[in-house]
């Protein structure tokens, strides 16, 4: 067993945590998208470029919006039911605005296409799109609409980075990117990609990225991702649990650690969090993804009060509470 110290962790009433996992190999995983594609603002919905070697995304001197769509098959190439430890995503500018930019991920909401179209010269304004192309208003061109004109996406975005110069750009790993592909990992019918946007209104914001298609293989997106693949049956100490579970914590009563107990039967998202009788948290022990099995976590209750304290665990709909009892 391994020890692993956490810092800023809601470090509340200066209580110190300290998580006890089962030490396993983390595995790297480089990913080329499978498909991506330009939005290119046009109120007839018609110009796409899905072959093209060009990703566009911001506002160009006419003031027409570009947002570029990317797609990895993350369920393809990561062992099912891993756990998503970080993301990072590496994007080449070959063309970059004269001001900084700040370049969003969002997740996409809703399937789209990569038809044939090939955008001549720069590619900048598009081309006729084609069957199965993603277009300003069409998922899949031109049978399928998006709801909202310029793609439906999730509001907040997963990352940002300011695009300043041309050249490699890396969006570093941030919880919601793990949670976007780790809910891909595990629900691969919900994967429809990454849709990046410029922030802000400014014109002259556009900003030229390397697609799949491009010639120098260096310079194409590159997703890179770290994860822990699950344990396998011959590594497995005990059965997985057949539901979620929470142990009472021992010692009880106990003076300053105690240890507490838990079991997901899935990689699933775990909050434990501890309450005074009052109801107000004194601290949040877990709060992230954590892969199937039965874990151990001990908390050092040195700089709280002697007294009753309620912790409660919650993954997906199941939640669950117990006392415990701190005398010193």
């Amino acid at each position: 067993m391994v020890r692993l110290a956490t810092c800023g962790l809601l470090f509340m009433f200066w209580s110190t945590l300290v998580l006890s996992e089962t030490a396993q190999a983390q595995l790297q995983t480089e990913l080329s998208p499978d498909k991506d594609n330009t939005l290119y603002e046009d109120v007839t919905g018609s110009s796409s470029n899905g072959a093209g070697v060009n990703l566009f995304t911001g506002r160009n001197q006419n003031g027409e919006v570009r947002r570029a769509l990317l797609r990895f098959d993350i369920a393809s190439s990561l062992p099912a039911n891993s756990l998503v430890d970080s993301v990072t995503l590496a994007l080449t500018a070959s063309q970059a605005p004269v001001n900084p930019v700040t370049i969003e991920v969002h997740r996409v909401l809703a399937a789209w296409g990569e038809g044939s179209s090939d955008a001549p010269g720069n590619e900048a304004n598009g081309t006729t799109a084609q069957a199965g192309d993603a277009t300003w208003l069409h998922r899949i061109y031109d049978t399928t609409f998006w709801s909202l004109p310029g793609g439906d996406f999730e509001i907040i975005a997963s990352a940002d980075q300011t695009v300043d110069a041309v050249g490699s750009h890396t969006w570093l790993s941030t919880a919601q990117m793990v949670a976007d592909v780790q809910d891909w990992n595990d629900n691969p019918a919900s994967n429809y990609g990454w849709l990046l946007t410029a922030a802000g209104v400014d014109s002259q914001t556009v900003v030229w990225f390397d697609s799949r298609e491009s010639a120098e293989p260096s310079s194409r997106p590159l997703l890179t991702v770290f994860c822990t693949p699950p344990v396998s049956v011959d590594e497995e100490n005990s059965q997985l649990p057949g539901t979620p579970g929470l142990s009472q914590n021992y010692p009880n009563p106990f003076n300053p650690t105690t240890i507490i107990e838990y079991s997901v039967p899935r990689s699933s998202h775990v909050q434990i969090e501890v309450f005074n009788v009052l109801g107000h948290r004194v601290i949040t022990l877990v709060d992230g993804w954590v892969q199937a099995g039965h874990h151990t976590i001990e908390w050092d209750g040195a700089d709280v009060a002697s007294g009753v304290y309620l912790y409660r665990f919650r993954t997906g709909d199941y939640i669950e509470t117990r006392k415990l009892m701190l005398l010193k």
